[in-house]
């Protein structure tokens, strides 16, 4: 990517995350449905251009904080489909799980937070503060309760 595309997804990406926060904190169910189309397009992207271009992961190196650059430039760069092929199953789950209902939309929130705050030292290369807005925007939900799973709700509410 040029620099000048690097920017631009960065500014739609840290919208969209603006947009997320004030949907969750609005709109439960419409926030948690695009979020579950969020990870499971994610999963999928993740899935096909790692099985199909894996060494596109090591540019992830030039915008990240020194320790996570030595990682993916080390253990990482080694063993590239393994880690990203088990990461979109990761990002599948927290997908799907938060279609569910109770724990299960909770666990999900709680993994999703998790792997936001994992690439936020990714620095631009996860558009930097996207992550940290999205964990939060995903906080909110994750207090809120979800007694049907989603294609139960009423999702407009």
């Amino acid at each position: 990517m040029t620099q000048d595309e690097i920017i631009i997804a960065t500014v739609i990406s840290n919208i969209v995350a603006l947009v997320l926060l004030l949907l969750s904190w609005k709109r439960k169910n419409i926030a948690r449905i695009l979020f579950s189309i969020l990870f499971i397009c994610a999963a999928v992207l993740n899935w096909k251009t790692v099985h199909t271009d894996p060494l596109v992961y090591l540019e992830y190196s030039k915008y990240a904080i020194p320790f996570y650059a030595g990682i993916i430039k080390g253990e990482f760069a080694r063993h590239i489909t393994g880690y990203v092929s088990c990461i979109a199953l990761g990002q599948l789950l927290i997908g799907f799980g938060l279609l569910a209902r109770e724990i299960i939309v909770k666990l999900s929130c709680m993994g999703g937070i998790i792997f936001l705050l994992a690439i936020a030292p990714l620095g631009t290369g996860s558009a930097f503060p996207f992550s940290i807005t999205s964990a939060a925007a995903l906080f909110i939900l994750y207090r809120k309760h979800f007694n049907k799973n989603i294609l139960q709700n009423k999702w407009w509410v």
